[in-house]
């Protein structure tokens, strides 16, 4: 039974729910975030060789947005802009 405008009302401890939550998901998720971390303060450039691919494009967007890498796309520069203007993405700095 649903009932509409039900709010939670309990209270959650974060920063329990967070270790909790690292303990569930176990060792190779902290070693996942350990790499990531590191990728961040040291951003590589990543070459797409099939950069008028929408998942690439997808792929590169994430990239760009959560800053662990710089990614370069290789392709055809008016295929790819005219793809991301299509798709909605907002890949403006990124080499081509």
């Amino acid at each position: 039974m649903c009932h509409t405008g039900a709010r939670a009302r309990k209270e959650v401890d974060l920063e329990l729910y967070r270790e909790q939550l690292e303990r569930r998901l176990g060792k190779a998720n902290s070693v996942m975030r350990m790499m990531i971390n590191e990728a961040k303060r040291k951003p590589k450039r990543v070459v797409f060789p099939e950069g008028e691919n929408e998942q690439v494009l997808r792929a590169a967007q994430i990239i760009l947005d959560e800053e662990f890498a710089v990614p370069v796309l290789l392709g055809n520069k008016q295929r790819i802009h005219d793809l991301v203007e299509e798709i909605g993405l907002h890949l403006e700095t990124v080499e081509i």
